[in-house]
């Protein structure tokens, strides 16, 4: 079962239901929360200055800055995201979900590194999968 919230400008964010049980799990659909309203001074919070973003196939960028411009431009046009699943464990976790463009359906699917296993370590590394329908 998925929870809903509405975000700034009517975007809509849809994930699991139970993620305030669990802190990275929460701490994650925050980051995605921040994403799409835009509020890339939050996104700070979550990451280390000198992180690493891969999007296969696509892009490859370094620092906490130019990541945080990128994150919020490349996905200031979704409307609507699902985030189905948050799996974690260790350092490491993914989400996988789907979002809604411009009325196009992408599946994405983002691998998270931290920098340990402690609850408020910093996302040092995330590898992003997206296939649009």
């Amino acid at each position: 079962m998925l929870e809903k919230i509405v975000l700034r400008d009517e975007k809509v964010l849809h994930f699991p239901r139970g993620c305030n049980n669990a802190p990275r799990k929460e701490s994650l659909v925050q980051f995605y929360a921040n994403i799409l309203e835009s509020r890339s001074s939050n996104l700070n919070q979550f990451v280390s200055p000198s992180i690493t973003w891969k999007e296969i196939h696509n892009t490859f960028i370094e620092g906490a800055e130019i990541i945080n411009v990128w994150l919020i431009e490349r996905h200031k046009d979704i409307e609507e995201m699902y985030i189905e699943s948050v799996i974690t464990h260790g350092k490491e976790a993914a989400v996988k979900g789907t979002y809604t463009s411009n009325n196009e359906l992408t599946y994405f699917c983002d691998i998270f590194e931290f920098k340990s296993a402690g609850r408020q370590a910093p996302i040092i590394e995330v590898t992003s999968f997206r296939m649009n329908e």
